[in-house]
């Protein structure tokens, strides 16, 4: 389930605006140095629809739309991720900032780490 929220129950005394959303996560607080594995994928991919639902936006798409346990992690797939969440963060009035994220145009080489797991989910808490 998901929510936006402000701090002020007021009219028109409206502050930034965060969105709350119920989700599970493994490994969660997340850090830079986990291994990111197939159920940190399939969970940001959840919670990112979740929030797409949220704003009245469909599922998100992919060019891999199912991953397998031994598929490598490709940077399209993330590239895709962060895309399809922003589409949704851009949609609401206010969200609060975050941070850039790590590695913002990721290649090929790039390695897939924790930290780019983190920059799914600090835009979604």
């Amino acid at each position: 389930m998901a929510h936006f929220l402000n701090a002020s129950n007021a009219p028109g005394l409206d502050s930034n605006i965060d969105p709350a959303a119920t989700l599970t996560f493994d490994d969660d607080p997340v850090d830079g140095s986990i291994t990111v594995k197939l159920a940190h994928i399939t969970q940001a991919r959840a919670a990112v629809n979740l929030f797409r639902t949220t704003v009245g936006l469909p599922p998100a798409s992919y060019t891999n739309p199912t991953i397998a346990a031994n598929d490598p992690v490709r940077a399209i797939d993330w590239m895709q991720m962060r895309a399809r969440l922003d589409e949704a963060r851009n949609l609401v009035p206010r969200i609060s900032s975050v941070p850039a994220y790590t590695d913002p145009t990721l290649t090929n080489t790039t390695p897939i780490r924790g930290a780019h797991v983190l920059g799914i989910l600090l835009r979604m808490k």
